[in-house]
């Protein structure tokens, strides 16, 4: 009976380790202005409530110290506000560049379009049909370009939110970009 309590211990232990191995590698990597806001967030909600406790005592600190001890609070504050602004905040030439790119894509996938709709309702022959699909192809390469493009522009500008993205979403292996499936 013993080694059969040690077995599922072990395997209790086994477990807890595979959890707290994936928590660990899988933890979200915020960037420095976000720790810097929680940081100061936390410093001032502590003298937020040191200064209530202190003020509640038989013997309350003298008046300036309280003022400064909502000083260091309000200022604990307002840097955290200002910490957590810069995080996540586009860039306008960032903004542009990709507005840009995806602006773009959107033409290159106009024209595919419309040369996919000619190829369609206008009586080809096989070397037309050939050449028509030669160029669709071209204005294809061109949309995955475009696309892999924009998405590198949010990758710059969002790390984390890349890496969350690329979590939820199955990988692209090189076989389903192209080539012949058949």
């Amino acid at each position: 009976m013993g080694t059969r309590a040690s077995r599922a211990g072990a395997a209790v232990k086994g477990a807890f380790k595979v959890v707290v191995s994936h928590l660990w590698t899988n933890r979200p990597k915020w960037s420095a202005a976000r720790w810097t806001g929680i940081i100061l967030a936390g410093f001032g909600i502590v003298a937020a409530v040191l200064l209530a406790y202190l003020g509640n005592t038989k013997t309350p600190p003298a008046a300036s110290t309280q003022g400064f001890i909502a000083l260091v609070s309000i200022v604990a504050q307002v840097g955290a506000g200002m910490a957590f602004s810069k995080d996540g905040k586009a860039d306008p030439t960032h903004a542009q560049r990709s507005i840009g790119r995806l602006l773009t894509t959107a033409q290159r996938a106009k024209e595919a379009r419309l040369l996919a709709e000619a190829l369609y309702e206008r009586k080809v022959t096989a070397a037309e049909l050939r050449f028509g699909l030669g160029q669709l192809s071209t204005h294809l390469s061109y949309l995955e370009d475009g696309y892999a493009e924009a998405i590198a522009d949010w990758g710059a500008f969002s790390p984390l939110a890349m890496e969350l993205a690329a979590r939820s979403r199955p990988a692209i292996t090189e076989s389903d970009k192209g080539g012949n499936n058949a």
